[in-house]
């Protein structure tokens, strides 16, 4: 069996993304369904050798078994302005996408700083964060605990938020 991630991410989406972009965004954190099509968007993200229908799922709601393992919410959220994600990821389909698609979240967001953070589960004081800078990923070791506490509960808060009053994706003409 193999180790569970907790993955955990907020960030500001690009203005400018093209419409099939934001539908790709809705279907991947859509509540049902599950389609194996994969999308025409040309990112590698979308072709990673043995798991080209990871990202079918990967951010996909409901996270209830998530909630029962993780204190506080999981789940996605999205608005037309925001990116929000949290839930647990088994060991290979996490470390055989994640390069892939934290580029790809990189190319969407326009969101810089600390976006997020992801840890092996068993062991709590190993936690990685996620930064976007100068157009890369940085996966930093996390020296400031009270950093990713504070980060952990704005994403706790987000989807919390979302969930009472759920957000309504608008038609952006582009």
């Amino acid at each position: 069996m193999s180790d569970l991630y907790e993955l955990a991410f907020t960030l500001q989406l690009k203005r400018d993304l093209s419409q099939e972009t934001r539908g790709i965004l809705r279907y991947m954190t859509r509540s049902v369904g599950v389609s194996n099509k994969p999308p025409t968007l040309d990112h590698p993200f979308f072709h990673v050798e043995g798991f080209k229908t990871e990202w079918t799922y990967l951010i996909a709601n409901p996270r209830n078994d998530d909630e029962e393992m993780l204190e506080g919410e999981c789940g996605s959220a999205l608005t037309d302005e925001q990116l929000t994600f949290r839930g647990l990821i088994h060991e290979d389909p996490f470390w055989n996408t994640w390069e892939h698609f934290s580029n790809w979240l990189l190319s969407i967001s326009s969101s810089t700083g600390l976006i997020g953070y992801y840890r092996n589960i068993q062991y709590d004081d190993h936690i990685t964060l996620i930064v976007f800078e100068a157009e890369r990923v940085c996966d930093l070791p996390c020296e400031d605990y009270s950093e990713f506490e504070d980060l952990q509960i704005e994403i706790i808060d987000t989807l919390r938020i979302s969930e009472v009053d759920p957000p309504m994706i608008q038609r952006v003409d582009g």
